[in-house]
C-alpha cells in the first residue's frame, strides 16, 4: 500500500470515527483500538486548534495542542509498547505509522481539509441545538470531552498491553 493509499485509509477511518458513524459491534484488538483512540485524539486535538483560532469563538477556552508533541508523548509510547508485546516492533514500520498520524490533521478531500470540514459541521450542529450564543462553548466542551475519552482509551490500551504480556 503506497503512502497516499495509507493516508486515504486513515483519513476515511478518522472521518468515520470523528463523525460517530462507527459502531462498536465487536471488541477490537489492541492494535485496532490503539489506532481508533490515536486517530480520534489527533482529530479532536486539531479541531481544538481550529476552534482556538476561529474569530467567532474568540475567548472560548478551546484546548490548543501541538500535534507532534501529542504523538511523541502519548501515542508513540503505547505504539512501541504494543510492538514489543506482539514481537513486531519494526522501527521503520512504527515510523511510517507515526508519519501517517502526523499527516491526519492536514489530509484533504476535494481540496478541503477534512478536519476543518468536521469542525464546521460541529459548529452548525451546535448552532441548531444551542443557538448562536452556545455554538463555541458547545463545540469546545465536546472537544475537551472527546479528547479526555480518547486519552483514557489510550491508557486502557496501554494497561491491557502490560497485563497481557507473558510472565
Amino acid at each position: 500500500m503506497n503512502d497516499y493509499s495509507k493516508a486515504r485509509t486513515i483519513f476515511l477511518l478518522a472521518a468515520l470515527l470523528v463523525c460517530g458513524q462507527v459502531n462498536a459491534q465487536s471488541p477490537l484488538g489492541a492494535g485496532e483500538r490503539l489506532a481508533k483512540e490515536a486517530m480520534g485524539l489527533i482529530a479532536f486535538a486539531e479541531i481544538g486548534n481550529i476552534g482556538a483560532a476561529d474569530p467567532e469563538c474568540e475567548g472560548t477556552p478551546f484546548p490548543v495542542t501541538n500535534i507532534d508533541s501529542l504523538i511523541e508523548a502519548e501515542i508513540l509510547p503505547v505504539l512501541e509498547s504494543l510492538g514489543r508485546a506482539e514481537g513486531n516492533a519494526d522501527p521503520k514500520q512504527i515510523a511510517e505509522m507515526i508519519d501517517l498520524l502526523r499527516k491526519l490533521p492536514v489530509l484533504k478531500e476535494n481540496g478541503t481539509v477534512v478536519v476543518k470540514r468536521i469542525y464546521e459541521q460541529m459548529k452548525q450542529e451546535a448552532r441548531t441545538a444551542y443557538g448562536a450564543a452556545g455554538v463555541c462553548p458547545a463545540v469546545s466542551s465536546m472537544v475537551q470531552t472527546v479528547m479526555q475519552q480518547r486519552r483514557l482509551g489510550l491508557r486502557d490500551v496501554s494497561a491491557g498491553i502490560v497485563h497481557s504480556k507473558p510472565k
